[in-house]
Order: structure tokens, then C-alpha cells, then sequence
């Protein structure tokens, strides 16, 4: 698949018994130039996802929704020293994620501030984030959010837990 610059998955993607092989397995063998890759509904179990970004080294955009996302993804996401060593997706510009639960307010505040402040020929700066309905971005945590001085951010956040399994 040399020409495939995009990818969306819905759901937990099978071979055998096995969730993620395949879809890691394919992305190691063709190393597709993916640019621009949307991830959703997935179990709060199945964080196997994330063993396969690391193959996506060009890629600029990532949506994510309906995912359970661990404090670790947003560490490998976030930038501090400038170089390309250890950074998870260093070509990430654009990164949005909606009804997603499972890691800490700061996780997510420390990823967008590290790669919004970014000066580094090797990784590049987050220029748009989009955080909708997800339990660790609450009204209260709004205007902090805003005050990191990403160029581009919306924050749609959670009002209260009842709200938070029928956002779309």
C-alpha cells in the first residue's frame, strides 16, 4: 500500500484471535506513507492501538474518539527535549480526540503544552487540538486548557458523568 496517506478504523479489527496483528502486521510490511489516521470505538480493554503508532512516522493528524487513552500515550506524545528520540509521532500537527476517558487532566495539559511551545527541526509543533466531551477536560479545566496558548484549540468539555456515554 505505497499510496495509502489515510486510515480509519471502527471497532477492533481481527485476525483470528489475535485484535491488532493484522492491522500492525500489514503497516510494518508496506509502511504506508499515512499522513492522516481516525480511531474509535474501541473497548476500554483494547489499548493494543498503540503498539502500532509507532510505525506512522509521517503522520500530521490523529483522531481518536470513543478510545481509552493511558497517561503512557500522552507522555510519548510530549516533546522536552527537542529531538526526535523517544517521541511518539513527531510529525503530528493536528490532534483531536473526543469521549475519551482513562488518563490524567495533566497528561493531556503537559502533551499539548510540550508540543505547542515546540522549537525543534526534528518534531514538529502542534498547531490544532480539538477536545470534545472527555472526562478529564471538564468546564472547570476550560480555561486552563486555553491558557496553555495553542493556536488553534477547542475545548468542548464534559458537564457532568451522565453526559459523557452519549456524546458524539
Amino acid at each position: 500500500a505505497p499510496k495509502l496517506d489515510k486510515l480509519g478504523l471502527r471497532g477492533t479489527p481481527m485476525v483470528g484471535r489475535t485484535p491488532w496483528r493484522g492491522i500492525y502486521d500489514f503497516l510494518r510490511a508496506s509502511n504506508p506513507p499515512l499522513k492522516r489516521i481516525s480511531l474509535g470505538d474501541f473497548a476500554a480493554v483494547d489499548c493494543r492501538y498503540l503498539e502500532f503508532l509507532p510505525l506512522c512516522t509521517e503522520l500530521e493528524h490523529l483522531t481518536l474518539n470513543h478510545c481509552e487513552l493511558p497517561d503512557e500515550f500522552f507522555h510519548r506524545l510530549a516533546q522536552t527535549d527537542g529531538t526526535v528520540d523517544g517521541t511518539l509521532l513527531p510529525k503530528l500537527e493536528i490532534f483531536n480526540m473526543g469521549v475519551c476517558e482513562g488518563f490524567a487532566k495533566e497528561s493531556l495539559t503537559n502533551f499539548l503544552r510540550s508540543r505547542s511551545k515546540l522549537q525543534s527541526d526534528s518534531v514538529s509543533k502542534l498547531r490544532e487540538a480539538a477536545i470534545m466531551y472527555c472526562m478529564a477536560a471538564r468546564e472547570r479545566d476550560v480555561e486552563e486548557l486555553q491558557a496553555i496558548g495553542l493556536e488553534n484549540l477547542i475545548v468542548e468539555p464534559v458537564d457532568n458523568e451522565a453526559t459523557f456515554p452519549f456524546a458524539r
